[in-house]
């Protein structure tokens, strides 16, 4: 669909404007140079009788998202009423006595249409409608989702059999051609075999495009794909495969390149029997939406050569819990219940590198270490005075230590020992690019045992955090943390530590969603943190154009929070974030109030996608749609 402001789409303004009895109508034509249709005045003697009704005719049929009646200060308007052909779709009205004191008033829509029906009340006045502009989108012969920077389709396909080769420069796009052919058989049933020279389909270096961006230009003579990295190949080869329907393949032009830098998914380590699932879910969504990072918590959930009590100690955890004896286990479900072997891991990790998506291990530390302390207790920040009054919570939603020890403690150096050894392992299995996420949000146990009580709890975290960072320094690795424990806004008596941290570590922000009303996010770039929008839920994060453009905000990441199966995800609502979530990192022209057209875009996407997370091909009563 091509989105935006459907008056300047379509070339379109008030041309007429006409009186049949007491209904006005104004018709909507095509026209190459717009000019002002001027101030629409009905006088009050019209309209005293009966609403005036305002009809616009497009040019062809829309989706429209919302309509903006601009209104003269004049009116004393009680009703507004929008309808298309069949429906009324929005009632805007005053309350009981009074008039409409807004001068643009704002008409939600979400109906596809090509005729709309605006029905004005006033009270014994005049009534002067100085504009009408609508928003929303319009159908194209194939859709392109997240929105491309620039792009046009021209006109006519070319036959999918015609584009049977593919060629390479070099090994930086082979992946994104082994992505291409793997989906365009599946597509098409045609094989695109990979040569030297003269292919139908060539993949060229540029340098001089932006990191993740690609050129594409299909034509007669074939298909040309430009990027200067892997990602940016690949995503020329998603948005390739987006422009196949029925057996065809349209004709275009697209230059695109991501919004934003750091664009991430957070999933769970997935269980044994999900690791199918999680390969489809980043071939179908997470790679064709632009994400450039997976962020995979880890916790008890990979084999541990180096502490294998670790593995131990979770799954016991669980068995006790899955008997009723004891509460659900913090990050039980991470990987099942159970953990992965690590070629497993190796292999799933591959595959995703296959798509040129970076990997970043999220390694739990200091806080929600119980996969650390149920095997080592001796390590466990423990409060002698809860520890005595320690209940069995399966009944309550308890405050986490009042079982497991939510927290180790940084006084003690065999926490250091046993979280080196686990860094060590988890980079040598993960080989992340840049950063290790080493997590330390909500520790709500800290300065609070006997060698700990008393001490500045900042000095304890920056300390804590000082370790961990120099150690993955040692090893060439960055560090991400949650930024919670040094938000001002928050509780916790570490947030001085905002002052004490190298600013080279990436602080994602997750808790805009207690202070909507405030940027919190510029309490971390004003130190001179580089910042990540954390728990990035398309939903209802508000200001989001605005706060997305700070200086020093790099992007977002979406989480969760569930195992990494297709039911859990699904009941918690993510693939839907996910789709949405994708526009916002990656297109600079998504806007908020377009909320109706992407809801629209994504529910036509959704059964495409959901059989291909699922595996299954269901019949189509409208072709081969790809998005």
């Amino acid at each position: 669909m091509k989105i935006g402001l459907l008056n300047d789409l379509l070339k379109i303004n008030v041309s007429s404007v006409t009186y049949e009895n007491s209904c006005t109508e104004l018709a909507l034509v095509k026209n190459e140079n717009p000019v002002s249709g001027g101030t629409l005045s009905i006088d009050w003697q019209t309209a005293r009788n009966m609403p005036v009704s305002v009809k616009l005719r497009l040019e062809k049929e829309c989706f429209v998202d919302r309509a903006v009646v601009s209104v003269s200060k004049e009116n004393f308007l009680t009703k507004v009423v929008l309808k298309d052909s069949k429906n009324i779709l929005y009632s805007y009205c005053s309350e009981t006595g009074a008039t409409i004191t807004c001068d643009k008033i704002v008409l939600e829509a979400g109906s596809v249409t090509d005729i709309l029906e605006f029905v004005f009340e006033g009270d014994f006045s005049n009534i002067e409608i100085e504009d009408i502009r609508l928003y929303g989108a319009f159908e194209e012969s194939v859709d392109l989702f997240p929105t491309p920077k620039e792009y046009k389709l021209t006109d006519g396909f070319a036959d999918a059999v015609f584009f049977d080769s593919c060629q390479c420069e070099d090994e930086t796009s082979e992946k994104a051609a082994n992505v291409l052919c793997e989906k365009y058989f599946e597509l098409t049933g045609i094989r695109i075999n990979k040569v030297n020279s003269d292919g139908k389909i060539a993949f060229i270096g540029d340098a001089n495009i932006k990191e993740d961006g690609y050129k594409l230009i299909v034509d007669d003579l074939g298909a040309k794909i430009y990027a200067s990295n892997v990602r940016g190949f690949v995503m020329g080869a998603e948005s390739f495969i987006k422009l196949v329907k029925d057996g065809k393949v349209a004709k275009a032009e697209i230059s695109d390149e991501p919004f934003c830098e750091f664009r991430g998914v957070h999933l769970y380590i997935p269980a044994y029997e999900d690791l199918d699932f999680t390969r489809r879910l980043v071939k179908y969504m997470i790679s064709p939406m632009g994400y450039n990072n997976i962020i995979f918590n880890i916790a008890g959930g990979m084999e541990y050569e180096s502490h294998p009590e670790i593995n131990e100690a979770v799954c016991h955890a669980n068995k006790m819990n899955a008997e009723g004896k004891w509460p659900t286990f913090p990050f039980g479900s991470v990987a099942g219940g159970s953990y992965l072997k690590k070629d497993d891991i190796r292999e799933l990790l591959e595959y995703i590198r296959g798509f040129g998506i970076s990997i970043i291990p999220e390694i739990q530390s200091l806080g929600h270490v119980q996969y650390l302390t149920q095997a080592f207790p001796e390590i466990a920040e423990i409060d002698p005075e809860a520890e005595k009054k320690k209940i069995d919570t399966r009944a309550e939603d308890a405050k986490p230590n009042e079982f497991y020890y939510h927290s180790y403690c940084p006084s003690n150096p065999k926490s250091y020992e046993i979280m080196y050894d686990i860094i060590d392992e988890v980079v040598e299995l993960f080989r992340p690019e840049e950063y290790v996420h080493m997590g330390h949000d909500e520790v709500y146990q800290l300065a609070v045992c006997p060698k700990c009580k008393g001490k500045d709890a900042a000095i304890l975290y920056r300390d804590d955090v000082m370790k961990l960072y120099n150690h993955l320094k040692s090893k060439g690795m960055k560090m991400i943390l949650w930024a919670d424990m040094i938000q001002p806004v928050t509780h916790y008596a570490s947030r001085p530590a905002i002052d004490m941290l190298p600013k080279d570590i990436l602080m994602l922000d997750f808790v805009w969603y207690f202070w909507l009303g405030e940027d919190i996010e510029l309490n971390l770039t004003n130190k001179g943190y580089t910042v990540g929008i954390g728990n990035l839920y398309s939903s209802h994060f508000p200001r989001y154009e605005s706060r997305i453009r700070h200086d020093g905000v790099i992007g977002g990441e979406i989480s969760t929070w569930t195992p990494t199966c297709e039911e859990k995800i699904q009941k918690e609502g993510k693939f839907y974030d996910i789709l949405l979530t994708a526009q916002m990192l990656w297109s600079k022209d998504y806007a908020s109030e377009y909320t109706l057209t992407y809801d629209k875009i994504i529910s036509a996407m959704m059964p495409y996608i959901r059989q291909n997370l699922k595996g299954v091909k269901y019949p189509s009563l409208t072709g081969n749609a790809v998005f």
